[in-house]
């Protein structure tokens, strides 16, 4: 194992994560320096932008293996949204849901992701809130967070929405959506 890859092995073991996540985020890496044929010291921010840049479905196309899937993220009590998000609008609800849902402040405490509510229930519970909020106000994507949420809940045995996270989704939904109305209009 070489130097570097030790270090960031030791770092993401350092923040907890989970072994699944370790093994992503260096075989991420690995398929980077792969493309490029050189060793991920080696590469500089022109190879990622050009990593990342590269048309959608061009062979070894870098979006394929690494960031194909981030369309936002949520930590703490901030969210971001890629300017390069397919649907802007329900990816900010699924990331605001992560917040209101408390699944960020969950990851603070120091716990591994096997401590804390399983990631397939919280994907479930976040894409549930953005349905919710997309739907009551008429915006695309509903659709999208149907499949969304049929393939995570996969990874709970397709079992039904447990009763606890259905009282969560609602009532999370109703917060974000009271969020953007004003005070006079609630009355």
């Amino acid at each position: 194992m070489t130097h570097l890859r030790q270090a960031m092995l030791d770092e993401l073991q350092r923040r907890n994560y989970a072994k699944t996540t370790v093994d992503t985020y260096l075989h991420a890496v690995e398929q980077f320096a792969k493309h490029f044929t050189r060793s991920p010291d080696r590469l500089t921010l022109d190879h990622l932008r050009t990593y990342v840049d590269c048309p959608p479905g061009s062979p070894r196309c870098g979006r394929s293996t690494m960031f194909r899937r981030s369309q936002g993220d949520a930590h703490h009590r901030a969210i971001a949204v890629s300017p390069r998000a397919e649907l802007p609008y329900k990816t900010r609800f699924h990331e605001l849901a992560h917040v209101v849902l408390g699944h960020t402040s969950e990851s603070e405490t120091g716990f591994t992701d096997s401590e804390l509510t399983p990631r397939s229930l919280r994907e479930v519970e976040a894409e549930a809130v953005a349905l919710v909020c997309l739907e009551a106000l008429g915006l695309p994507g509903a659709d999208r967070s149907r499949g969304y949420i049929q393939c995570w809940n996969q990874q709970l045995g397709a079992e039904p929405i447990p009763e606890r996270s259905a009282q969560r989704i609602f009532k999370a939904a109703d917060q974000i959506l009271r969020a953007g109305v004003r005070e006079e209009a609630r009355s």
